[in-house]
Formats: C-alpha cells, structure tokens, sequence
C-alpha cells in the first residue's frame, strides 16, 4: 500500500511539472535540470510582496532593470515583448507593478525560460506571460513579426573579452543582433526601450537608426 501510495504521489509530481512547465514553447522538459537548478536559488522581494527567483550563481537583479522597467512604463501601453528576459524581473516589473496587460519573454538560455516560468506561477501571472526559448538571432522562427507594441530589454552589454557572466556579456548575441530582433518583433510605430552603459552608447549610435530617437535618460548607479 505505502509503494503504491508513493508511486502514485510521484505520478501527481510528474503531472503538474509537465502542466507547468510544458507551456514554454519550443524547450525540452528536462526534469533533472529542473531539479538542479532549484537548489541554488536565491528570492528578492521586488514590489509589494511579488517574490523573484533568481540564481545564486550568475547574473544578480541590478538597478538597470528597475530603472528601465520605470522608465518605460510612462509611456509603454499594449503588449510587451521582453528580449534577453532572464528569469523575467522586467515584465514581473511591468504587470505587477505598472499594470501592463501582457508581456512574452525570450530568452536563449533554457534555464532561465524554465525559471522565469516559476516566477509567473508563484505569482499568479501566468496567464499574462509567454516564454520562449530562442535565441534571437533566430527570432524569425516564431513568426512573430510586428506583434507587439513595445519591446523593452536590458541586454548584454560587456565584450566577449571581458569577465562577465553570459547574461551580461555578448558571447550569445550582439548588440547589433538584439535591435534587428526588436525591429523585427515590433508593429509599426513601436517602442523600443533599452538600457546601456555610456561608453558603449557611440556603438549602438548606427544601428538605432532604423529607430527614431525620442527620449533618453541617463541613470547613475554607485
């Protein structure tokens, strides 16, 4: 009876994991690296009792994705796409805290995607949310052209020579890689919100053209 039991808890386990995290599109379900990653998590209360997980070792929550979730949030309306998501602190950001209606997430790294899917759930969120596992460089495979309103990211903005973590360094995808994916994502008339470090600004100065400047805000961070 007890085996039973056991096998049968274990049955319900593998159930709702396969609910859960089968609605990241294109990801593999792999149950041991869903397991793994759980046990080096660290959580931050970002707004008004929304809890973020995020891991221990990696890329910690930093001012740039507050700062920017903030600013976009005066002018940004309609559906969002979030670029180099992460485990989704911006668009946990832009629906808890500044009421955007809905928000899709891409990011290349799976972990992450299943991650950012944990955020959504623990929160209650999930039927505002999208994840996708891509990288963006192969942004045309969703099809997903001009879909959304506005596109806002904090991306990776080091040189690969540089000692940063993946999620903060252009070994994955360039600058260059992430505005041609924004254009290509965004309807006519969209907006385009993202964070860099002033000495890399002169670098982005040619391929933001295709975009029309409208504002820009300088943040110092101590």
């Amino acid at each position: 009876v007890k085996v039973s039991a056991l096998l049968e808890h274990r049955k319900r386990i593998k159930d709702s994991v396969i609910k859960l995290w089968g609605k990241i599109i294109s990801c593999p379900i792999i149950y041991v690296g869903y397991w793994k990653i759980m046990e080096s998590l660290k959580s931050l209360i970002i707004y008004n009792g929304v809890n973020y997980l995020y891991p221990s070792r990696g890329a910690s929550p930093s001012v740039d994705s507050f700062g920017l979730a903030y600013f976009a949030s005066k002018t940004a309306k309609g559906n969002c796409v979030d670029l180099c998501s992460g485990a989704g602190l911006i668009s946990l950001l832009m629906i808890k805290k500044y009421s955007i209606s809905r928000s899709t997430c891409i990011d290349i790294d799976s972990d992450s995607c299943r991650l950012c899917l944990q955020n959504f759930h623990d929160n209650s969120v999930l039927n505002e949310c999208n994840v996708i596992n891509v990288d963006v460089k192969d942004i045309k495979s969703t099809g997903l052209s001009e879909s959304f309103d506005f596109c806002i990211t904090n991306p990776p903005y080091h040189t690969e020579d540089k000692k940063a973590s993946s999620a903060r360094s252009e070994i994955f995808c360039s600058l260059n890689d992430v505005i041609s994916a924004a254009f290509y994502l965004l309807k006519n008339r969209g907006r385009f919100f993202v964070s860099m470090k002033t000495e890399r600004l002169s670098g982005w100065i040619r391929p933001l053209k295709r975009f029309w400047e409208k504002k820009r805000k300088y943040l110092e961070t101590k």
